[in-house]
C-alpha cells in the first residue's frame, strides 16, 4: 500500500468518525431538547429527519470508501440540514379548523361556537385542569373569531404565552395556575381586544402587572395569590384607571 493510499484511507476513516460523532451529538442533545421544548410531535418529526440524514451520511461515507460516489463533507452536511428542515417545515404547517377542533378535543378540551351580539359566529375554547405541551396551543390559531379562552391549571408557562399572544380576537382569558411569570405577561401586548384577564396563582410581580398597561380595552384583572403589592396596583391603575383589579 502506498503512502497516498494510506493517507486517503485515514482521511475517509476520519470523515466517517466525524459523522458518527455528529450523529451521536444530534441523538443525545437535539432530540431530547426538542422533546422538552417543543413537545412529542415535533420531536418525532425532528428525530425522523435526523435519522434519515444520518443514514444518508453513513451511506455517503461508505460509498466514498468503495469509490461509488464522491460525496464531499460539505454536501453531506447540506443534505442533513435540508432533510431536517423539511421535516420541521412539514410539522409546522397550519391545520384546518376541523382538525384543530379534533386536536383540542383529544387534549380533553372543547370548542364551542355561538352568535355574538353583532350576529356573527364567535368561538370559545377551554383546556383546563391538565398539563399540556405549550406548542399544542398552536391549534387555537385555526379557530376563527376566538373570543374566550380558559387554560387554568394547564402549566403552559411563559413559552405558551407566546402562542396565546397571537390570538388577537380574545376578550376573555383565564390563565390561573399556569406557571407564568412577568415575562409571559409581556407577550400579551398584542391582545388589544382583551377585556377580562384572570392571573390567580402565578408568580407575577408589580412589574408584570405594569406590562398590561398597554392593553387599553382591559376592564378587569384578577390577581389572587400573586406577588403584586398595593403599590403595584396603584401604579397600574394610573395606566388603566378604568380597569378593576380584583384581589378576592
Amino acid at each position: 500500500m502506498t503512502l497516498n493510499s494510506e493517507s486517503s484511507d485515514v482521511g475517509k476513516m476520519s470523515a466517517f468518525q466525524l459523522f458518527s460523532f455528529q450523529g451521536l451529538v444530534l441523538l443525545i442533545v437535539v432530540i431530547p431538547s426538542s422533546y422538552l421544548l417543543l413537545g412529542p410531535a415535533h420531536a418525532f418529526f425532528i428525530s425522523g429527519g435526523i435519522a434519515v440524514g444520518i443514514l444518508f451520511s453513513i451511506f455517503g461515507i461508505l460509498a466514498c470508501r468503495r469509490g461509488i460516489f464522491q460525496f464531499s463533507i460539505r454536501g453531506l452536511l447540506l443534505l442533513i440540514t435540508v432533510v431536517c428542515g423539511l421535516a420541521i417545515w412539514q410539522q409546522n404547517q397550519s391545520v384546518s379548523q376541523k382538525d384543530a377542533v379534533a386536536k383540542i378535543n383529544q387534549l380533553g378540551g372543547a370548542v364551542q361556537t355561538y352568535l355574538g351580539s353583532d350576529g356573527r359566529p364567535q368561538s370559545l375554547a377551554q383546556i383546563v385542569r391538565r398539563p399540556i405541551w405549550p406548542q399544542q396551543l398552536r391549534y387555537l390559531q385555526s379557530i376563527p373569531n376566538l373570543k374566550r379562552l380558559d387554560l387554568d391549571y394547564t402549566k403552559i408557562g411563559d413559552f405558551g404565552m407566546g402562542y396565546v399572544g397571537k390570538l388577537t380576537d380574545l376578550q376573555f382569558l383565564d390563565v390561573e395556575d399556569t406557571d407564568i411569570t412577568d415575562a409571559g405577561l409581556k407577550r400579551l401586548s398584542s391582545l388589544q381586544a382583551l377585556q377580562v384577564l384572570i392571573l390567580d396563582g402565578n408568580d407575577i410581580s408589580n412589574q408584570g402587572l405594569l406590562h398590561l398597561g398597554k392593553l387599553k380595552s382591559l376592564r378587569s384583572v384578577r390577581i389572587r395569590r400573586t406577588n403584586v403589592s398595593a403599590d403595584g396596583i396603584e401604579k397600574f391603575q394610573q395606566l388603566l384607571p378604568e380597569c378593576e383589579v380584583q384581589l378576592n
